[in-house]
């Protein structure tokens, strides 16, 4: 019997630890269900922002031999066609029964950014791909933004501003799947009117409520995501940023960058709650120019206050499907909180199947249902299927609870959000 895995939401103490979940009977939990944060599938620029690298991407396993091109990132291994490569999203692989050997091809090709022109080598000897920033190429085309005098903010002019066409309400925030960074956006359209799309945009509906139809909008990072003449940059994307607006930053690190305890005056920055580890923010200290820190139990760390945060979170569709704090759910890399912006107070929850939901007030309104969190500490409402068949697109599987387990219909991929 697979199981589903969730997490314990009893009230934590000061300085909580949320300890990694035992994935060994997690129900066949992807981690395509969730974007990559681990360091180890991100790419590293500490070196120099001219070279990056990270572990060589494969889809499963080692043994293979790759090849990176501007076009196309290829992999290939000897193999049998009745053992298949665990491959994951952006992965397509092939059986050549001549050769006896899987070939697999990954899309987008991996790349650090669109602020230059990159040369890639996948070096199997040491099992990583580096690349090296080609500067004697010429840029790719930015499109067409407006800038401050001094060039350190710029806002996006076409492409609808980097959005998707069509729509509106539009909150967006970058994700790192298969170490390819993408932009995710969600939408609302009046209920049955065209729906948004265009300038590379894949989008599907996702549910529909209070007259509206709520859109999911993906698309690659791409050379129109940053503005003209290089340079590194951390960008924001939404309606309430009138599209996308970036500001420029001076040293480029892995998205989302290492930690840093430099700030600027009047900046916060989203963070994990030392009470319950939920969404807090910490200030900076203008008389020191860092984030404020707090000794508990003999131990340095960030004063991070979710009485600050007043009960907000980012001003992303990702944030309220995470009840606790989760990183790649920030505005924008870093989690710093945008200029003239303090988050948001999610929607309440219709409590309806896949509806993001509360752990610790549940609100989920269907008879036996109950508000599931992932070992991603994604939340949501299940339906009970104790005597009932599931929707499309969904199982019927045993979640585990804190006491208890329960049989709720779950999505097929395990999440209602990514």
């Amino acid at each position: 019997m697979r199981v589903l895995l969730v997490a314990m939401w009893a009230a934590l103490s000061v300085g909580c630890h949320r300890a990694p979940l035992d994935r060994a009977g997690d129900a066949g939990l992807s981690d395509d269900a969730a974007p990559c944060t681990d360091p180890s599938c991100l790419w590293d620029c500490s070196e120099s922002p001219d070279r990056c690298e990270l572990p060589l991407p494969t889809p499963g396993g080692g043994g293979w031999e790759c090849e990176w091109t501007e076009f196309k990132y290829t992999c290939r291994k000897d193999g049998s066609k009745d053992s298949p490569p665990s491959f994951g999203a952006g992965w397509t692989c092939t059986f050549d029964a001549s050769e006896l050997e899987w070939r697999c091809s990954l899309s987008p090709v991996p790349i650090p950014n669109y602020t230059g022109a990159w040369q890639c080598t996948a070096d199997e000897a040491s099992e990583r791909l580096v690349c090296v920033m080609n500067h004697s190429s010429p840029h790719p085309d930015p499109g067409a933004w407006t800038c401050t005098a001094d060039g350190e903010i710029c806002k996006k002019l076409d492409d609808n501003g980097g959005l998707p066409v069509g729509g509106g309400s539009w909150k967006c925030h970058q994700a790192v799947k298969n170490v390819v960074v993408v932009w995710i956006c969600y939408g609302e359209t009046p209920a049955g009117g065209a729906a948004p799309g265009g300038g590379g945009w894949t989008c599907a509906k996702v549910k529909s409520e209070l007259g509206l139809d709520i859109y999911r909008c993906e698309r690659p990072e791409g050379p129109g995501d940053y503005p003209p003449g290089g340079g590194y940059w951390s960008c924001v994307k939404g309606s309430a940023f009138e599209g996308t607006t970036c500001t420029r930053v001076a040293v480029k690190g892995p998205p989302p960058p290492p930690p840093s305890n430099t700030c600027a005056a009047g900046e916060r920055k989203w963070c994990d709650g030392l009470t319950y580890s939920g969404w807090g923010q910490v200030a900076c200290d203008p008389a020191t120019g860092m984030w404020k820190t707090v000794v508990i139990n003999g131990k340095t760390m960030e004063d991070c206050d979710e009485a600050l945060a007043g009960g907000k979170v980012p001003d992303t569709v990702c944030a309220c499907y995470h009840f606790y704090f989760n990183p790649t759910c920030c505005e924008q890399t870093g989690c710093v909180v945008p200029p003239g912006t303090s988050g948001q107070l999610c929607k309440k929850s219709q409590g309806q199947l896949c509806d993001h939901c509360n752990p610790l007030a549940p609100e989920c309104v269907e008879p036996g249902a109950r508000c599931i969190v992932t070992n991603s500490h994604e939340t949501f409402c299940g339906r009970d299927c104790t005597s009932a068949t599931c929707p499309g697109g969904y199982a019927c599987m045993t979640v585990k609870l804190k006491v208890d387990t329960a049989r709720q219909c779950v999505p097929s991929d395990f999440s209602c959000y990514y």
